[in-house]
């Protein structure tokens, strides 16, 4: 029996099945959350919820949760980790979880300490590579160490959204291969309209503008700093677009500042948060994923 159906049966045995993750901020890995959590409730026999990590007004998972603990984000201070752990437990003996699926660093440090004494089985869902730089701090030392204790002493599984992200997360925090899944994000495409972008890319003469698009949190890995050069590269090159950059986040600012300095704040629109993400997809042409780290 292969990793997947073992961690299959179980998960068909169960009822209860607890997902975890940082509800201070909505990205990518929050709407996955969600796609999954949706997929698992047409499934009979099992009962998915979502407990978020501290909250924010607008996010999408702190609106449908079913519970959420204070939390302040700063999983390096040992006090911070352990108080929202303890409030986890509280809330996975309560609600008699079998299965606690965590989404995120913060989550899967928190998920590990909460399922200790308890019977539930914890699943980590790993979405992103780690760091690059060997040079890390004393703390993302510890931190790597616990992650890793944890791992072994609850006999955590994982899934990976990639098999570069199973193998690198294995290499890095030293865990068993045969305990990482390699599970793709599905993508319902039922959701998605026919696109109304334009097939004559690279045509001469054509009629409206080239439309380009990101979506993403405005946060330095995503290195979107990067697309509005290529932005200006491109507008000196003549060709005629426009860029769409969906999403919210610390950097707005900053790249307001950098597509007016490079001149193309004309054609770089900042379109903030968008609810409706197939919609914005299909006036796309060119959809680009700018990201540097650890993605």
């Amino acid at each position: 029996m292969t990793p997947l159906e073992r961690v299959a049966e179980h998960v068909c045995e169960t009822q209860r099945v607890l997902h975890v993750i940082n509800g201070r901020f909505f990205g990518g890995g929050h709407r996955s959350t969600l796609n999954l959590i949706a997929a698992q409730r047409a499934i009979e026999n099992l009962r998915p919820e979502l407990c978020t990590l501290g909250e924010y007004t607008g996010s999408l998972v702190c609106a449908v949760s079913d519970a959420s603990i204070e939390y302040n984000g700063k999983y390096n201070h040992p006090a911070v980790l352990w108080r929202a752990a303890r409030r986890l437990h509280q809330v996975i003996q309560q609600r008699k979880e079998q299965v606690v699926h965590t989404h995120g660093l913060d989550a899967d440090l928190v998920g590990g300490l909460a399922v200790r004494g308890t019977s539930a089985v914890h699943i980590c869902h790993l979405r992103i590579s780690p760091p690059h730089d060997k040079r890390e701090s004393w703390k993302a030392g510890l931190r790597k160490r616990l992650y890793r204790y944890l791992a072994l002493k609850n006999g955590t599984w994982f899934i990976a959204v990639s098999e570069a992200v199973r193998r690198q997360m294995a290499d890095y925090y030293r865990l068993p291969l045969d305990r990482i899944v390699t599970v793709l994000n599905g993508i319902d495409l039922s959701a998605f309209p026919e696109p109304t972008g334009r097939d004559d890319i690279g045509a001469a003469n054509t009629n409206r503008p080239l439309v380009i698009g990101t979506a993403a949190r405005l946060a330095p890995m995503k290195g979107l700093e990067h697309l509005v050069e290529a932005a200006a590269l491109l507008q000196r090159s003549g060709v005629p677009f426009e860029l769409r950059i969906a999403g919210s986040g610390s950097l707005l600012d900053l790249l307001q500042q950098q597509s007016v300095r490079l001149g193309v704040s004309d054609c770089v629109k900042f379109v903030g948060h968008i609810e409706d993400m197939p919609a914005f997809y299909s006036e796309l042409d060119v959809f680009v994923l700018p990201s540097v780290s650890t993605e």
